[in-house]
């Protein structure tokens, strides 16, 4: 086994590994991809069986039609005696469902607190409460449901974070002693932790994933006047619901309630029969219409088509059929007024949805993986003129445009613009010659006869 291979050279990695092989004994190597590869092509020569190795990096990750059923081969896959295979932990996602509940799974499990079991806090010690909860399985399931959720923004977030996300969701950052003072008040109850600590997933879910920044107005007036059956939640039994009016409370208090209603809003979520989550942003709403599939593809892919015309040309008409092409002129090197001409269009036939899926060896290792991105790309073939479509870019395209300047999205947007030139429409008799200063906005519109040379109008 290796399990730095940077601290060897490929030679001694490559006569390691053939050593193994030779004495028919299992070999485990960790390694970068970068390095695999450059192993693999000086050494390929001298070990042909390597161009397997290079195979399998090929396709741990394919794309597929939207449309078509999902692969389900990765659930009876089995390795073959003598078979490599490689597993390359930068396609798990660590926020996927399966992931996500076996990390609850394992730190709940009671051979963690078999000390708890003496301690005389125990039954009034929020973390009784909190790792009863997370076991059972409405609050487990919503828990899950949220941080894969998450997952698929596309989000980095290490296995480390997960596990200390989930860790102060039930402690809270407390040692006993401070939990044994707090008992079971709301601040320290696993709903409430688990959107007030520090680090990456907990930035993730304070940009609108917070149940208290999800406006239900029926739901939140009910819930503020009192109007629900606390037998409705499933820890009533272990930590009974208050069944208040909050404005009668704050009157007669005569103080702000803003935080209990938070607490009950975020309990109501995991606990409450009826508690769910809504799709936190506009781009992530679209991202999951444009994976619906009980939606005409047509319309799915028309308003994809349309945000991007309208991206690159935001007082132009709405136009699904065709994707439009653009090309950027500047008359002086360092002119801020870039004026685009565009003359060709792409016909939304020749473009198509696919999604990434991995291969059988990788869905069997990772379970069940978020989507974090889609592509649309041609329709012969996805592995050219595609753009990536994630959360990022469909917020991008719903709240800005080419007019805005040079960005993250402008960049993705041009190079795949510009890589579908040769699949524009360049046989139309009658062809529409757009120009436009996105500045300004100004604009002029040439119909010109192919043909017969010459123009037929212009706006």
């Amino acid at each position: 086994m290796i399990t730095d291979a940077s601290e060897m050279s490929s030679d001694q990695i490559a006569a390691q590994w053939q050593s193994a092989r030779d004495a028919d004994k299992p070999f485990c190597i960790a390694i970068n991809e970068g390095p695999l590869v450059d192993l693999i092509r000086e050494h390929r020569a001298l070990h042909p069986w390597l161009d397997g190795i290079r195979e399998q990096l090929m396709r741990l990750l394919v794309y597929k039609p939207l449309e078509l059923a999902t692969d389900d081969r990765g659930e009876g896959w089995k390795p073959q005696a003598g078979q490599t295979v490689v597993l390359d932990l930068s396609r798990r996602r660590v926020l996927s469902a399966d992931l996500t509940a076996a990390i609850i799974e394992k730190l709940t499990d009671e051979q963690w607190y078999q000390g708890c079991s003496g301690c005389k806090a125990r039954e009034k010690c929020a973390v009784t409460y909190n790792r009863t909860m997370l076991r059972l399985e409405r609050p487990r399931e919503r828990m899950v449901q949220m941080l894969s959720g998450v997952g698929k923004s596309g989000a980095k977030v290490t296995f480390r974070e997960a596990l200390g996300y989930v860790s102060y969701a039930i402690f809270g950052g407390k040692t006993c002693a401070e939990l044994a003072e707090i008992g079971t008040g709301e601040e320290a109850r696993y709903y409430w932790n688990a959107f007030e600590g520090e680090g990456a997933i907990f930035d993730l879910l304070d940009k609108g994933v917070d149940p208290m920044k999800q406006t239900n107005a029926r739901v939140d007036e009910d819930l503020w006047r009192g109007r629900f059956r606390p037998q409705d939640f499933s820890g009533n039994d272990a930590l009974p619901v208050e069944q208040r009016n909050l404005d009668e409370l704050a009157e007669r208090e005569n103080r702000n309630l803003a935080d209990e209603f938070t607490a009950l809003k975020r309990r109501w979520y995991f606990e409450h029969v009826a508690g769910e989550l809504l799709e936190f942003s506009d781009a992530s709403r679209l991202f999951a219409e444009l994976q619906n599939t009980s939606i005409a593809m047509a319309i799915r892919q028309g308003r994809l088509i349309n945000l991007i015309n309208k991206w690159w040309n935001r007082s132009g008409e709405a136009k699904q059929e065709a994707l439009r092409l653009w090309t950027r002129l500047s008359y002086q090197p360092r002119a801020r007024s870039h004026v685009m001409v565009s003359g060709q269009t792409v016909n939304r036939n020749k473009l198509r949805l696919y999604r990434p899926e991995l291969a059988p060896v990788l869905k069997r290792a990772f379970g069940e993986q978020p989507v974090s991105h889609l592509l649309l790309a041609s329709s012969e073939d996805p592995r050219f003129a595609r753009l990536v479509i994630d959360t990022t870019l469909l917020q991008g395209l719903l709240h800005s445009s080419f007019a805005d300047g040079q960005s993250e999205i402008s960049r993705r947007l041009g190079q795949f613009n510009d890589a579908l030139a040769p699949y524009g429409d360049n046989n139309a008799d009658v062809r529409t010659i757009e120009v436009l200063d996105p500045q300004s906005e100004l604009r002029t519109k040439v119909v010109v006869d192919v043909v017969n040379r010459r123009y037929d109008s212009a706006e």
